[in-house]
This record gives C-alpha cells, structure tokens and sequence, in this order.
C-alpha cells in the first residue's frame, strides 16, 4: 500500500525530530529539524505541523527533550512533562494535549527506573506503532459501511486517512471520488488532501468552501467524512472550522456524516474545549500580500463544534459507533 507522507510527518532522531514542514507543500517538500522546546513551540504555532502530526510531535519531543536534558527519573520526567504540556497547550489550546500526558503517565508506571529512558523510548515508540496501525485498521471499518463506489465529500485533511481509506476501497474492486473543499485560509484542502489523494492516483474534485451546497445538490455525495482533533463523552466533535457547517448541510441533504475520532477520555463536553483564535493578519493576507486593509477587524476561530445529533457514525479503533453508542461506552 503507498502511504501518503502526511500519514507519518515527525520522525524521532533521538536527541531531535525531523517535521515534514506541512505549509510548504505541495510546492516543496522540506523537513524541519527540532532540537529544544522553542523549535518544537515554532512548528506547533505556525500550522508546520498539525492533526496527527501534533500528536507525534508530543510523543516524541518529550523523549528527544529527556534525552536532551539527561532526565534519567520518573520524578524528574514527570516535572518536565508538566511543564511541556502546557506549553504546547497555549500554542493550541483546542488540541487534547493534556489527555497525551495522561497517556504518557500510564506508561511512566511500567519503566524500569534502572534503564529509564531507553525503556520509555522503547514502550513510547511501541505505542506508536500500534496506533499507527490501528489507523489503517481504521479506514477498513469505515470503508465496509460506504456505499459502493462511493462519492465522498471532505475538507482539511486527515493526515494521510483519506489516501489509505483509497486504497482500501481500490483493493475491493472500488472506484471512489472525492470532492475536497479548500479549506481556507490554510488550504490544507486544497494543498494537502487534494495533492496527497491525485499523486496516489485517485480522482479528485476541489471546489470553494462556499461552493459546497451546490456539490451536494449536484453531485449525488454519498458520504462526508471529516477527523476530528477531539471528541466528547457525549458524542461531539471538535475539529477544523467549517466541519459543523458541512455536518448541517449533510443532514439537509440526507447524506451520512462520518468522523474518523479517537477516544474521549477526560473531555466530558463541549464547554471543556477552548476553542483556538488564531491571529486576524492570517485572513488579512495570501501569502505576504495583504488582500484587505492592515487595520481591518477580523475574526479567525480555527475549530468549531459539531453537535452528536448531526453525526451518523464516530469511526474509532476498534469500531463504528452511533452517538448514543459512543456515549455509552463513556458511561461504564
């Protein structure tokens, strides 16, 4: 299977990362190198990274950061990792980086103090590579309750999800076609999704995020599907701006509405999300040419809130999941 190099876009290198540097595609395609706690903030801030990528870059910086800083403790780590959280935390308030530090503290109660590091290294990396299975495990759920050759309508991107759930249906015997809104005013539509699904070879139609009630009107979509950057115990959504827009719209026309999410876990509901306001000069401007007055007043939420009520299935690891069923499992 070709894998699409958003899939897995930050490698550990032991004492730094290398980033796949995700704003210059699909022109160029450059790698960041992270060595301390300003470089990995950088990234984070200024979209190099983001989606799966900032999961990745989490993991790994807090093991490139001990190694670093010679953090040979479970004590000592665990005052670091307080520290690194909430820093990444302001830079994307809307991200669940809090929920990663839980993760990695579960992993903190297993390693051997007297090999400390390499065996954090050891059961961190292990963890990704499960996860990274399970992603691929996760489009073959989604893709046995797709239409047939199925017409499927997106925006943002999913890190690489969308090229492996392609080639799933491509394995079946399946045509797909996808309709990929710009997704401004990063364009990771129309720079990331739509570039990584055309260079694996499948066709793709972008269009204007105003556009899309016409694509549904006139394009017989059989299916939304969207990630998300969180999920609530209650069954919502939090992911890039314009998500509960296309989710409204989808209930309108009476096509499913699909969300490839990961496990709640502290998020109760939506009032636990901060929503991120990104910088207003990032709509006032395409690339380093302003298209609107400097002194213009603007507003740039970078996420919105989807309401369960509006989702058809929550496709996670180990299944798809009704909200109600979603919210279920949270109740036990």
């Amino acid at each position: 299977m070709k894998i699409s190099p958003l899939f897995h876009p930050v490698e550990y290198k032991g004492n730094y990362l290398s980033v796949l540097d995700e704003s210059a595609l699909p022109f160029k395609k450059r790698y960041i190198r992270v060595r301390n706690l300003s470089d990995a903030l950088d990234v984070l801030k200024n979209m190099k990274t983001r989606a799966f990528g900032q999961l990745l870059l989490f993991y790994y910086f807090c093991l490139s950061d001990a190694r670093l800083n010679q953090i040979n403790t479970s004590k000592k780590f665990n005052r670091r990792i307080n520290v690194l959280t909430k820093k990444f935390s302001q830079a994307r308030p809307t991200f669940a980086f809090y929920q990663f530090q839980n993760h990695i503290n579960t992993f903190l109660k297993e390693v051997k103090e007297a090999d400390f590091l390499n065996d954090l290294e050891r059961k961190i990396l292990t963890y990704i590579d499960s996860l990274q299975r399970l992603r691929l495990n996760r489009v073959k759920i989604l893709s046995r309750i797709l239409a047939p050759n199925p017409k499927i309508l997106t925006l943002c991107n999913v890190s690489g999800e969308l090229v492996a759930l392609a080639q799933e249906l491509k394995r079946q015997g399946q045509i797909p076609e996808f309709f990929v809104s710009e997704t401004r005013p990063y364009l990771q539509g129309s720079r990331l999704t739509a570039w990584e699904l055309k260079e694996a070879g499948f066709r793709v139609n972008l269009f204007c995020d105003n556009q899309v009630a016409m694509v549904f009107l006139k394009n017989n979509i059989s299916a939304v599907i969207v990630g998300s950057d969180r999920s609530t115990k209650e069954g919502d959504i939090i992911n890039k701006i314009g998500t509960y827009t296309l989710a409204v719209l989808a209930k309108h026309f009476n096509v499913p509405f699909y969300c490839l999410t990961q496990p709640a876990a502290d998020t109760r509901s939506r009032k636990d999300v901060e929503i991120e306001f990104r910088p207003k000069e990032e709509l006032l401007r395409y690339g380093r040419k302003f298209i609107a007055p400097p002194t213009q007043k603007a507003l740039y939420p970078a996420f919105d809130i989807t309401p369960a009520e509006y989702i058809t299935k929550l496709i996670c690891f180990d299944g798809a999941f009704s909200p109600e069923e979603f919210r279920k499992r949270w109740q036990k």
